[in-house]
């Protein structure tokens, strides 16, 4: 499945997987989906024996645990081989080759099968079957080490080898001691005494290559079961000498231990549940717009179908309605009051609540769709409040208005808001044609939900003249319509869940060269014949049934039994329809409560959404008008290179004055600290303003005023030594004087660069551009001015 969803190779999705040999620590890059598969095949057997390893052989759950580990470890082998059998390209490292793979599944068997021993031991089973299990132990070690070639020895340890035949001859050891001690029961001494032998031979062998392999744990437990068939022996020899005097058979002679015929142990596969694949829904796109054209045909085929059947079972209704069935039956059998069945019912619809429980579900009806509705409007006016904002600030900074459009960002948003709108407006009709149903049988629904009295009022009797008919036939037939429409509502309902399951994703991934995918369509839809016969045969009968019960309904309505029965009927009639009307109204609307709840929880979390999106949002608006506003103070900063002179002669500063060029109280010449303002922003007069006093703070030096724009005539002019006080007045430095003041209402222009259109600039920053472009016309001058402002 995944490789089908993955096309991971050295064309398409070049992604190398790698590899560490498990033994010889050199490492492997393939570009290959089946390769890393391999890998964690191999890393899941290994797993499983490092936990059969870790668990405590000292009691009962641990020994069983660690054997399930170790035949899972097997299973996982297995499942490795069976994979490189396939795909044998995938072989490029010593650990994972086929001989090396059967090696250690065959190794994992084994340990798995000397739990089951160990097991065995402590529960002290007989002897006789102990050393069955023992000599199946070491068969298995056997099979291990015949699987011990040169390949696998080159790319394994050579110590395994060792240890396989150790444990092989120990094993050997242990089945002939428990035999030799079920022989001692059965009074055979002296064929104890020569499997005792036998046993100490094995073992002393045992010992002899596991002290070559370095296994001191192995070791140490060769040792002690050693002593223990030694004291044995001991004994043994000692009462067949002294007291039985049996004749002891050599080693050859001694008859083989047969092992258990049947296997404790087999490798258990690795379960990969289908329920829980990840990437069941991700499907390439082609295959994903293939599927959706299947869909839609097994939609049509399904609303054909639907429809076909719900038209048959309206015409057999109407046909029952207009013969007057099953009403006429019922009234027949009741000569007079309530038929019993209807007024079972009757009673029923009373206990629900007959039309009042109708009113109660409309308005219950009506109060979700409007919340359901006005949770979606409250989406659209966030969203559309949200988008606004975006494009105002983005129409009043231009470019310096980086983000993304909200318009772009919104699309998934209200693309999800416009499905459950259109959800939402379809409902709506449903609900209206509900409505109308109530409506059009509003009459009969308030008759048939009043008291039981009032129900017999309204139904008339029948006439005592009224002659027998029999009616076996004719019940008999409705019976029959009956059945016949509950089997095709079930053969409705295993329609739409087999639709429901059917998923043909996985076939249309892996379709085979030269099929297309309408013949895959075509046979996939061939699925749904066996239930279209099904129907197709329902229809057919009713037919025939319909026709029957027409012929035989008429004798009964010709005859005199039932001419006299006609009002009464007719009431009965519409009593039964009313009922059905009731359960349908009562059926649909708390189906489309259902709906509106659900889709309500759609929208919740929909709404959630688009406040976590506007929250989002909002927070990057914060961040990038902060930014923007860093932006122009250090553009500003930039512009404005700030000396500190004193200030110019008085009779410029009231020459300036008296002149009203520079209207210092204007907004756009604030300083921003109030301690300044004074000073800064005096209004002028016709007479020149004294001076602040030597106490008054110095404006901040990153603000300049038009006090800085000299003619050459007053800056060629030194200030009195009167003059100087503690006020200095922030100027550019190195800027030239220019003969033409400036004015404020005197056009601005901002250099060979216009601004960015929306670009905002404070009052500060204007003023410099001014100055840029002031410092340009006088550059362009024949004659510049050589008169600077003083330092």
């Amino acid at each position: 499945m995944i490789e089908a969803r993955f096309p991971i190779n050295e064309k398409e999705i070049t992604i190398k997987f790698t590899w560490t040999d498990a033994y010889k620590n050199k490492k492997f890059s393939r570009t290959s989906l089946y390769f890393e598969k391999a890998n964690v095949l191999f890393n899941i057997g290994s797993v499983y024996s490092a936990a059969a390893l870790q668990q405590s052989r000292q009691n009962d759950e641990g020994v069983k645990l660690s054997s399930h580990y170790f035949q899972c470890a097997a299973g996982a082998f297995e499942q490795l081989s069976e994979l490189l059998q396939k795909m044998p390209q995938e072989v490029v490292c010593g650990d994972m080759n086929l001989e090396v793979l059967a090696f250690i599944k065959s190794l994992m068997l084994a340990q798995a099968q000397e739990c089951f021993y160990e097991k065995a031991a402590k529960d002290n089973m007989k002897p006789t079957l102990l050393s069955k299990i023992a000599a199946q132990v070491s068969e298995y070690y056997f099979q291990a080490e015949g699987l011990f070639n040169t390949t696998v020895k080159n790319a394994t340890d050579k110590n395994i080898q060792l240890y396989l035949q150790a444990m092989h001859q120990l094993y050997l050891g242990l089945a002939r001691y428990n035999h030799s001690i079920a022989l001692h029961e059965g009074d055979k001494y002296g064929e104890e005494v020569g499997n005792l032998r036998s046993s100490l031979t094995h073992l002393q062998e045992a010992a002899k290559l596991i002290k070559k392999a370095s296994n001191s744990e192995a070791s140490d437990f060769i040792k002690r079961v050693t002593e223990t068939v030694s004291i044995a022996s001991a004994k043994a020899e000692r009462e067949n000498d002294r007291i039985f005097h049996e004749l002891v058979p050599s080693l050859n002679s001694l008859p083989s231990i047969e092992p258990l015929k049947k296997a404790m142990v087999k490798p258990i596969h690795v379960q990969v549940s289908n329920d829980a694949n990840l990437f069941t829904k991700l499907i390439p796109f082609a295959t994903h717009q293939a599927s959706s054209i299947y869909d839609e045909q097994k939609a049509e085929l399904i609303r054909q179908e639907i429809k076909m059947i719900e038209d048959h079972n309206d015409l057999a209704k109407s046909a029952l309605v207009s013969m007057g069935l099953p009403g006429s039956i019922q009234m027949y059998e009741s000569p007079s009051g309530v038929p019993q069945p209807l007024l079972e019912k009757l009673k029923s619809v009373s206990s629900e609540g007959g039309i009042r429980l109708l009113r109660e579900l409309i308005e219950a009806l009506n109060k979700l769709a409007e919340e359901d509705i006005s949770i979606c409007r409250s989406i659209i006016s966030e969203l559309d409040q949200e988008e606004a904002d975006d494009n105002m600030n983005r129409m009043q900074l231009g470019d310096d208005w980086p983000r993304t459009p909200s318009s772009t960002l919104t699309q998934g948003l209200r693309g999800e808001l416009s499905n459950y709108r259109t959800k939402l407006d379809q409902s709506r009709k449903s609900d209206s044609y509900v409505v109308k149903k109530y409506k059009d049988n509003q009459e009969w629904l308030e008759k048939i939900s009043g008291t039981e009295s009032d129900i017999i009022a309204m139904i008339p009797g029948r006439s005592a003249s009224t002659q027998r008919f029999d009616l076996s036939r004719l019940k008999h037939m409705l019976f029959s319509l009956d059945t016949l429409l509950s089997e095709r509502n079930s053969l409705m309902n295993s329609l739409r869940e087999t639709a429901s399951k059917d998923d043909v994703s996985s076939k249309l991934i892996n379709i085979s060269e030269g099929k297309s995918q309408e013949s895959v369509f075509e046979e996939e839809l061939k699925k749904y014949d066996p239930i279209k016969a099904k129907l197709r045969s329902s229809f057919s009968d009713q037919k025939n049934i319909l026709h029957n019960i027409a012929e035989e309904n008429t004798r009964f309505s010709s005859s005199n039994a039932g001419s006299s029965l006609s009002g009464r009927a007719d009431t009965l009639s519409k009593m039964e329809n009313a009922l059905k009307v009731f359960h349908e109204l009562k059926g649909n609307l708390r189906e489309g409560m259902e709906f509106y709840l659900s889709l309500q929880e759609s929208l919740r979390l929909l709404q959630g959404k688009v406040s976590d999106f506007i929250l989002a949002r909002d927070t990057e608006k914060a961040d990038l008008e902060r930014e923007i506003q860093n932006q122009q103070k250090k553009l500003h900063a930039s512009m404005t290179n700030v000396a500190v002179a004193s200030p110019p002669p008085s009779h410029v500063d009231s020459q300036m004055r008296s002149s009203g060029s520079h209207n210092l109280s204007s907004p756009s010449y604030q300083t921003p600290s109030s301690s300044y303002s004074s000073a800064a922003t005096a209004t002028p007069s016709s007479s020149a303003a004294p001076l602040p006093s030597a106490a008054a703070p110095p404006p901040p030096p990153s603000y300049f005023a038009p006090h800085q724009v000299l003619n050459s005539s007053q800056s060629s002019q030194s200030p009195s030594p009167a003059a100087t006080h503690s006020l200095q007045y922030p100027m550019l430095s190195q800027f030239p004087v220019y003969t033409t003041p400036f004015f404020p209402s005197t056009p601005m222009v901002y250099g060979t660069q216009p601004p960015s259109p929306g670009a905002y600039y404070d009052p500060n920053t204007l003023m410099a551009l001014q100055y840029q472009q002031m410092q340009a016309q006088a550059q362009a001058q024949a004659q510049p001015s050589n008169t600077f402002i003083p330092k």
